[in-house]
């Protein structure tokens, strides 16, 4: 189990988000299905995200370089003290996307990416924290993990770097992790992991919108469906002692006129908008010509099945009588009371069946959905087997 020793439910209850947890073999006998080598290739292609990071051999310590890079510049690299990192290789790897579904035991929608980092003997990215929830898998080699207990966010950094490096770091815990371990850790813990022999770990990382962002989501939503003639308007008071005086009276009227707006924002449809939004711009690929709904009918009736772009993000709401609300990639599509139960199937399952849904395609939110799902490239048509 991914969880170790700890239930699913046990894990949730005494460490999600409060204090880190070793796990020794969560996932024994698990080998990375790319080497090295390639991942390099990888790190030298336009729409994959990758950074370098050199601790020593730069021009000063800790130097952030970002790819793509050129092939003889990855070679060239010295012998220690370096990490090249390569973001969401769930969706450029088969196996990292299958990883994601393991860790089903959180909702799918907090999941991030996988992030993939080697690194020769002492490479490292320096002691750091994070502000979302990680798990550390280690797939080659051995890392040595050092932490320190408490919410170090608020720490000073070193300054001029473009890295969030801690200015101080006193650990009081360690671990060396060996092929097949992993380690969580909760936000704002601060950590420092340093490879002990030509290494390979991937994270796990999650998704945890800002305050701001999700003000700014939910304001987002609200001015869409706003009357543009409705505007401020007075309390009931009178003559003023102080013309130039916003009042107590005008300030508390306000405020609830802003709680009132707030309050009617539908959090299902804003938030569910939120956490799919595709924020790297790497996401499907349209098919090209898009389809009408009856020829994306006879194209999924030919193909038996649909699946799922391993790049689209997927959530749901269940709504009042079966209804629901589908969230695909930061855009919200309402599934009415006949369509409503194929929105688990949708966002939960990595294929869709004809089968599983023929009975209801004479139901046009759901036709119009999964035609408009398809003609974006987040659904693409199976192989008959």
């Amino acid at each position: 189990m991914l969880t170790g020793e700890l239930s699913a439910a046990d894990f949730l209850h005494e460490c999600w988000q409060k204090q880190p947890l070793l796990i020794r073999q969560a996932l024994p006998g698990f080998h990375s299905p790319i080497s090295p080598e390639d991942l390099f290739a990888l790190a030298c292609e336009e729409n994959v995200e990758s950074r370098l990071i050199l601790e020593t051999g730069g021009p000063q310590p800790w130097e952030l370089r970002h790819g793509p890079f050129l092939p003889q510049a990855l070679h060239a690299l010295p012998d220690t003290h370096w990490t090249l990192l390569l973001q969401e290789m769930n969706k450029h790897l088969p196996e990292a996307a299958g990883l994601v579904t393991r860790f089903d035991f959180i909702p799918h929608w907090r999941v991030d990416d996988i992030m993939v980092s080697i690194s020769p003997c002492h490479g490292s990215v320096g002691p750091h924290v994070d502000s979302y929830d990680v798990f550390l898998l280690q797939v080659r080699g051995r890392k040595r993990w050092r932490i320190a207990a408490g919410d170090a966010r608020k720490q000073a950094l070193l300054p001029n770097l473009e890295l969030r490096i801690l200015k101080e770091f006193t650990p009081d815990r360690e671990w060396v992790l060996d092929p097949g371990d992993m380690l969580y850790l909760p936000p704002g813990v601060a950590h420092h992991g340093v490879a002990l022999e030509e290494c390979e770990t991937w994270s796990v990382g999650f998704r945890a919108p800002s305050h701001a962002d999700m003000l700014g989501a939910m304001a987002d939503l609200a001015t869409e469906t706003l009357d543009p003639d409705d505007r401020y308007r007075d309390p009931a008071f009178g003559p003023p002692a102080h013309p130039a005086e916003i009042s107590p009276e005008v300030l508390a009227h306000v405020q609830q006129q802003m709680l009132a707006l707030t309050s009617s924002a539908d959090p299902a449809s804003w938030f569910g908008r939120l956490v799919t939004e595709n924020r790297s711009g790497l996401g499907p690929e349209p098919p090209t010509p898009s389809v009408s709904p009856a020829q994306f009918r006879s194209l999924f009736q030919a193909a038996g099945s649909l699946v799922r772009d391993p790049s689209a993000r997927f959530a749901y709401v269940r709504r009042p009588a079966g209804a629901a609300t589908l969230f695909a990639d930061g855009e919200a599509y309402r599934l009415d009371d006949q369509g409503g139960f194929a929105a688990p199937l949708i966002a939960e399952r990595p294929d869709l069946p004809w089968s599983h849904v023929e009975p209801a395609l004479d139901n046009h939110s759901l036709l119009d959905t999964l035609t408009e799902l398809y003609n974006l490239g987040c659904l693409q048509l199976g192989e008959r087997s």
